[in-house]
């Protein structure tokens, strides 16, 4: 789905993309990721604590070496 103002993809559908076309590469052998799906809990006060480290990327990308 499409942003109303700007027409622009949503960031759900951008890293859906990204994770098809890596799931493609991976097949072919072209590379190895993985997808690091971090998560969180709300506290009792209305707070929120992270269960992964500070500033992990959602996804890891290893380069396949050429045969």
């Amino acid at each position: 789905m499409r942003s109303k103002k700007s027409g622009t993809p949503k960031e759900s559908q951008v890293q859906s993309a990204i994770e098809d076309h890596l799931k493609l590469l991976e097949g072919a052998r072209r590379c190895t990721y993985i997808k690091n799906n971090s998560s969180a809990y709300k506290t009792e006060r209305g707070g929120f604590v992270r269960l992964d480290q500070a500033r992990s990327p959602e996804m890891l990308a290893l380069g396949g070496q050429e045969d």
